[in-house]
């Protein structure tokens, strides 16, 4: 968290950016917690605050076109992957806080590829163990499972006869590397998202983007949207899975 006490450029410049809308005023508190127009705040700002705050995008599009990255100390690339500005007025003193996150944009590649084996190794396991063949195989997964299981699943010499995913995605190297990821492409099992439209870790658009990636790869994909469910599952997606398994279950007896 980064606060930015009398409303410095950058502050100014994020709050132009999400609230503004082309040359139209947005309420804003000055130091002296009386409510402001734009125009009013702005001029009354130090003039090198001003010419700071000129040079910011004044639109969402803008805002999103513009790279914003950190270093981190091992050489890594971090990119910002999420951005928060909230006013806090405290006694006389106004001021916004910004909330960033970053994110490497290999890390969920690197991580699932690295945990591929282990789960490959211990399904084949299980199924041995119960005298099961390949094509008994269902996974279901709720976040980081879902990405491990669409990442496995894909890739199994016989495809599993379903795979659910709870919250969610289908992980890319990049995120719009369809061809380069088809290769890898060994199993085409049915397979159904479910995803609450209040996830604010991994947002619903993660279903809509992977269902998307799923059609593209030749890959059957259904998906459920829990109204006012934030990153968790509730009773109707639990139906919803279930039915699902049981649907794809007995086409294959």
């Amino acid at each position: 968290m980064l606060r930015c006490r009398n409303a410095p450029a950058l502050a100014l410049a994020l709050l132009v950016a999400s609230c503004g809308r082309g040359d139209r005023p947005f309420p804003y508190l000055a130091h002296d917690g009386r409510p402001r127009d734009a125009a009013q705040s702005f001029a009354a700002l130090p003039p090198a605050v001003r010419a700071a705050a000129r040079e910011a995008p004044r639109s969402r599009r803008q805002l999103d076109a513009v790279p914003a990255q950190l270093t981190a100390s091992d050489g890594t690339s971090l990119a910002l992957e999420k951005l928060r500005v909230r006013g806090v007025v405290e006694g006389p003193l106004a001021f916004s806080e910004l909330h960033l996150t970053f994110r490497n944009p290999t890390e969920r590649w690197d991580g699932v590829n690295a945990a591929a084996p282990g789960l490959e190794g211990f399904l084949d396991t299980e199924l041995a163990k119960h005298q099961l063949p390949p094509s008994a195989l269902a996974l279901v997964g709720f976040s980081q499972g879902t990405m491990m299981a669409l990442h496995v699943g894909l890739r199994r010499a016989v495809a599993p006869f379903a795979i659910v995913g709870y919250s969610g995605m289908l992980v890319l190297k990049d995120d719009s590397d369809i061809e380069g990821y088809t290769p890898q492409v060994r199993a085409r099992p049915p397979v159904l998202l479910v995803h609450g439209d209040a996830d604010d870790l991994i947002p619903v658009q993660a279903l809509i983007l992977s269902s998307q990636a799923l059609a593209a790869l030749e890959v059957a994909v259904e998906w459920h949207i829990s109204e006012g469910v934030g990153h968790g599952i509730d009773g109707e997606g639990l139906r919803h899975g279930g039915e699902f398994l049981a649907r794809r279950l007995r086409r294959t007896r």
